[in-house]
């Protein structure tokens, strides 16, 4: 059986430094990549310019909820 993910979310920046330099994301067009910071930083929870004032935690959960097959289901339980 094969993982066939549709979403990866990098909670850490070193992660996806690591993954850009290995082409990973050249070799799956077909995956949304995005990046957050670590749970464990005070970024975790600090609104962002970048992301136009929300938190990672927030990105992070508006993600998981983007990415359901159906409506009703939720990758967070």
């Amino acid at each position: 059986m094969t993982i066939k993910p549709r979403l990866v979310i990098f909670c850490t920046r070193l992660g996806a430094k690591e993954a850009n330099l290995k082409n990973i994301k050249l070799e799956n067009p077909h995956i949304q990549f995005h990046v957050t910071a670590h749970p464990a930083s005070a970024w975790w929870n600090r609104p962002s310019k970048k992301s136009g004032g929300v938190t990672s935690r927030q990105s992070f959960i508006e993600l998981l909820k983007g990415n359901t097959n159906n409506k009703n289901e939720s990758l967070l339980g």
